[in-house]
């Protein structure tokens, strides 16, 4: 067995996001997002029986909510799993 400890999805938002932008500018392309039947043809193609999707929360906010997160492991109960994140705030 085969299990992908970390993955993360993106959509639209996420991957137009500045943060990301000296990646399109390395590798000269556009990011289409990855939809959760390409993640599962990817995990088959390379035999990966389970992933562990994160959620990710960076420093302006939710790049990938744990709503998103539940909602494909929901899609793909024996192949997602979920890992849940938090997010702190500082005060002060």
């Amino acid at each position: 067995m085969i299990i992908d400890t970390w993955m993360q999805h993106f959509g639209d938002s996420q991957l137009t996001h500045p943060m990301f932008a000296s990646l399109r500018r390395w590798t000269r392309q556009s990011f289409a997002p990855v939809t959760p039947e390409m993640t599962i043809a990817a995990m088959d193609e390379g035999r990966v029986s389970m992933g562990i999707a994160a959620a990710w929360c960076g420093p302006e906010g939710w790049m990938i909510s744990n709503d998103e997160v539940g909602a494909l492991m929901q899609a793909y109960p024996n192949r997602i799993l979920g890992a849940a994140s938090t997010h702190s705030t500082k005060s002060g």
